[in-house]
């Protein structure tokens, strides 16, 4: 079920020792809910059934015996006979009898499955598995009146089950999607919200498996109609869905300086004290930081977009980089070697169309080519280079294109340089099949060309007009045309100039300033 994004989350840092959504303390003497709360501390949930302290646990050749019976079973095979045959020869240990119970549930024998649950309660009263398979099976049937006289699960596992130390996972959580289950049926969603956010702490200390919140999730969609569900149930639900994607994602990167975590949080303006106290830290150190940070877009994406409210630009690569830059270009190069930051950069423009217009926007020509400029301008060689390769997104090389301009308007000793670039580049491109044609990047070129060099660039338009390289409705339908719009490359036109004059905290507030509020920073 795809949820809207748009809601404020409340309760992601929310715990049993906190308060509800109604603002109501759960551990409120009213309830009896702070009477279990010492167990919590008590219980420890493991991930292997063979560490639990669970005193009927079955050997290991069992185990695997009623797992391939319960497979033959799925898959329409006779298997009633071998499960009693393992009841008769295990009959201190209640799994068989309980794969059996699960038969008589699937087949609608309901009498048969509460005959032999009865026995088994009676049997193994202190048993999860026993309490899970009624539970299980009840619901299954809608028997509500027979599991309230067989167990009480209003009680958290702690409760029902005082005396368990090492619990495995899942017969805790089968056990207390159970009881949610119970409680939603019967229309207790106060109790039932309150269950869930007494479970939710206990499943982030364990190995994410996001199966487990989605599991809540399905719950909460199948029994609770949607014109009853208040915003509780859709701010519950848009969080559950968020954790199971998040379980599902790439470790959080390991860094040098504590500091750098803020990069993978939603930012604000106010952040913008602790950005610039990054500059302080160690710059090789820092760099490695950023660099692990500004990664974790790649291979956290889908939780970024699944996560980050629509029409919301995420702040980690822009200021990532903007960060990153600054720390770069802060003291002179120790050596003619083009920095790193520079690979990482062209690495990102090389993403595809889509990634790079969820993280950046129109932030890519706006603001971006600054990136390329402070980071290239004594590597122009290496830009060249990278502007013979093919992108996916097509603006990607305009924005190293004018990093290259913006080189020659504030070094006009390198001007010729620039221009010998952008004409052995044009050729290049005009040489290649016209399937290939990067027409945006050409006719950056050719307009700065064309004002700068006219009679040497000339050639070169008329060939991409003549081979079809320029769409007129963008780029001019005569020549004339085209060369009125290359003035906007006149020197004392460009607003790239006052750009790069900026300084990081500028560059901050410039960004924060034109972003709207972010629904996650609250």
């Amino acid at each position: 079920m795809q949820l809207p994004l748009g809601h404020r989350v409340k309760l992601c840092w929310m715990s049993i020792t906190n308060t509800t959504f109604d603002g109501s303390s759960l551990a409120d003497p009213a309830s009896d809910w702070h009477l279990f709360l010492p167990y919590l501390a008590l219980m420890k949930l493991v991930t292997d059934l063979f560490d639990t302290d669970m005193p009927h646990r079955p050997a290991f050749s069992l185990y695997k015996e009623l797992l391939n019976l319960e497979r033959d079973y799925r898959n329409n095979q006779p298997v009633i006979h071998q499960v009693k045959q393992l009841m008769v020869q295990y009959p201190g240990i209640p799994d068989p009898a309980c794969l059996l119970a699960k038969v008589y549930a699937d087949q609608g024998k309901e009498a048969l499955f509460l005959n032999l649950l009865t026995d088994l309660r009676k049997r193994f009263p202190d048993s999860p598995l026993v309490l899970n398979t009624l539970a299980t099976g009840c619901l299954q049937s809608n028997s509500f009146d027979e599991l309230e006289l067989m167990a009480n699960l209003n009680l958290p596992f702690e409760a029902q089950f005082p005396n368990r130390k090492q619990v495995d996972l899942q017969e805790w959580f089968r056990y207390e999607l159970a009881s949610l289950h119970w409680m939603l049926a019967n229309q207790d969603h106060d109790g039932a919200y309150q269950r869930i956010l007494s479970i939710l702490p206990k499943l982030e200390e364990v190995p994410h498996d996001p199966l487990l919140y989605a599991e809540i999730g399905e719950l909460l969609e199948d029994l609770v109609e949607q014109d009853e569900a208040t915003s509780v149930t859709r701010d519950l639900q848009e969080m559950l869905q968020k954790k199971s994607m998040a379980a599902l994602y790439h470790p959080r990167p390991p860094f040098r300086h504590p500091e750098t975590a803020i990069l993978l949080r939603p930012m604000v303006k106010a952040d913008i004290p602790l950005l610039l106290q990054l500059m302080e830290l160690p710059k090789t150190s820092l760099l490695a930081d950023l660099r692990q940070a500004i990664r974790d877009s790649y291979f956290n994406h889908a939780y970024y977009k699944e996560t980050i409210a629509p029409d919301y630009f995420p702040d980690l690569v822009l200021v990532g980089f903007t960060v990153m830059v600054a720390v770069e270009t802060d003291t002179p190069p120790v050596s003619d070697t083009p920095p790193d930051s520079l690979h990482d950069w062209l690495d990102f423009l090389h993403k595809p169309a889509d990634f790079i217009d969820f993280w950046l926007g129109d932030y890519l020509n706006e603001f971006c080519f600054l990136f390329a400029w402070k980071l290239g301008r004594n590597h122009l060689s290496l830009v060249e280079t990278a502007l013979r390769e093919p992108f996916r997104h097509e603006w990607a090389p305009v924005s190293l294109a004018t990093a290259l301009i913006l080189t020659a308007l504030k070094e006009p000793q390198k001007k010729p340089e620039v221009l010998d670039i952008l004409e052995r580049t044009l050729i290049y491109w005009l040489n290649q099949p016209r399937q290939e044609n990067p027409e945006h990047l050409l006719a950056t070129l050719l307009e700065y060309g064309i004002i700068n060099a006219y009679s040497r660039f000339l050639p070169l338009l008329e060939q991409a007009r003549a081979e079809d390289r320029l769409d007129p409705k963008l780029y001019g339908s005569t020549m004339e045309a085209f060369i009125v719009e290359s003035e906007y490359w006149v020197e004392e036109d460009i607003q790239e100039l006052g750009k790069s004059a900026m300084s990081l905290q500028d560059q901050l507030e410039y960004f924060f300033s034109e972003l709207p509020d972010n629904p996650l920073s609250s």
